[in-house]
């Protein structure tokens, strides 16, 4: 009976033991598969730190990672690199049978400057869907290029002085071998070309009445051609001689618009836009200068103009508005 009792409990135990060997085995395999997995994450987020810190330390050393831009334009003229530096100024000789040939360039403007005495009055455009004028004070245009080029137009500049100055434009692009017209001067040679004068009824009713004359007699002709000396209708002062420096002080709404004299005459443009007549206008009496005190002076009227027989310091006199024009040049005291 003990011995059966001995041999149950062996028995028991051994197989107590088995299983715990088993489950042992079982566990240990479980903790080295979990252990590598711990190690394979520490190292992971031990690599993922490293390369951080990297990172920062290149940034603290200013080394930064590189950022990428979009390109530039690309769109400089290279025919500028070597240009003299009159390049793009052009002086033309203003002739009625020649036109005036420019050539524009893209995002580029070319100034076209007309002689100082010189009043824009319309501007004819023949593609405007390519080409752009505006104006810039009575002699100043600037002309641009839009939105196309290899296109050709021609552009009709009328002025107050009887003048047409006609251009023929080319548009080109920024990669044009040709160099394009920036600043271009227009000289007008000769005399100043001025517009019909305003007659008067007594020199209209003489011109109704020359058919007339031509049938009277020599001895008559000579005693209607006694009468006191008149100045011709119109005067066209020489250019060399103009002087357009002038400077006004006082009130600007009985200011001309321009002065210039040829050092013998002075002329007062009073052109003020409107269309008006000079006779329709309330204009100032000139007055010379001398010595202080306003002298009277002779005065007439030619197109827009009041022409005064003299030259020096003047006042002009409208009710209490006054104006002082003098030679700029001039030292007044």
């Amino acid at each position: 009976m003990e011995i059966r009792v001995m041999k149950t409990f062996l028995f028991f135990g051994l197989v107590f033991t088995l299983i715990s060997s088993s489950l042992f085995a079982a566990g240990e395999g479980s903790a080295v598969q979990s252990h590598d997995q711990s190690t394979h994450i520490v190292n992971e987020a031990g690599d993922a730190h490293f390369e951080g810190s990297a990172e920062i330390e290149q940034q603290k050393d200013g080394k930064f990672p590189r950022l990428e831009r979009e390109h530039t334009l690309g769109s400089i003229q290279r025919a500028w690199d070597k240009a003299p530096s009159q390049a793009g100024i052009y002086t033309v000789t203003y002739s009625q049978e020649q036109l005036i040939k420019l050539r524009l360039r893209e995002f580029m403007t070319t100034t076209v400057v007309l002689p100082s005495w010189e009043m824009i009055e319309e501007i004819i455009v023949g593609d405007s869907s390519t080409f752009e004028v505006v104006q810039k004070g009575n002699h100043i245009l600037l002309l641009r290029c839009k939105e196309f080029v290899g296109a050709d137009s021609n552009i009709s500049v009328i002025s107050k002085s009887g003048l047409v100055y006609t251009f023929y434009v080319r548009s080109e692009g920024y990669n044009s071998e040709n160099l394009p017209d920036l600043r271009v001067h227009v000289h007008v040679p000769g005399d100043i070309p001025m517009s019909f004068p305003i007659l008067s009824e007594r020199e209209k009713s003489s011109l109704d009445t020359s058919a007339s004359r031509a049938a009277l007699s020599p001895e008559e002709r000579m005693k209607e051609n006694a009468s006191p000396f008149k100045y011709p209708l119109a005067i066209t002062p020489k250019l060399s001689r103009l002087n357009f420096k002038w400077s006004m002080a006082g009130d600007s709404e009985i200011a001309p618009r321009q002065v210039f004299s040829d050092g013998v005459r002075t002329w007062f443009n009073f052109d003020n836009g409107t269309g008006k007549l000079l006779e329709q206008q309330d204009l100032p009496v000139i007055a010379r200068v001398i010595d202080g005190v306003d002298t009277p002076v002779n005065t007439r009227i030619e197109g827009s103009m009041i022409i005064a027989e003299t030259e020096g310091v003047f006042t002009l006199r409208s009710g209490e508005k006054t104006v002082c024009i003098y030679p700029t040049d001039m030292k007044v005291g």
